[in-house]
């Protein structure tokens, strides 16, 4: 028989492949990544107009991209 760490670890590594799976396979949501990454060195620079424009961006870039997958989801069911 496993040990409980054994299998929580495995389940932890099967969730992980699994949601790593859905985003490769998602450009929906990878925009919504790119603008998270896009709003978080937005707020990393904290100077410019770098600093002003990134998070716009990211902020459009995950909205299309959390919605599109939404609504792409919606439709499948």
């Amino acid at each position: 028989m496993a040990a409980p760490d054994a299998i929580s670890s495995n389940h932890a590594v099967e969730v992980t492949t699994a949601v790593a799976g859905t985003i490769r396979r998602s450009l929906s949501l990878k925009l919504a990544i790119a603008g998270l990454c896009f709003v978080l060195s937005g707020f990393l620079l904290q100077t410019g107009v770098y600093a002003a424009l990134l998070p716009i961006w990211g902020i459009g870039l995950l909205s299309v991209g959390t919605v599109s997958y939404a609504l792409i989801r919606r439709t499948r069911r």
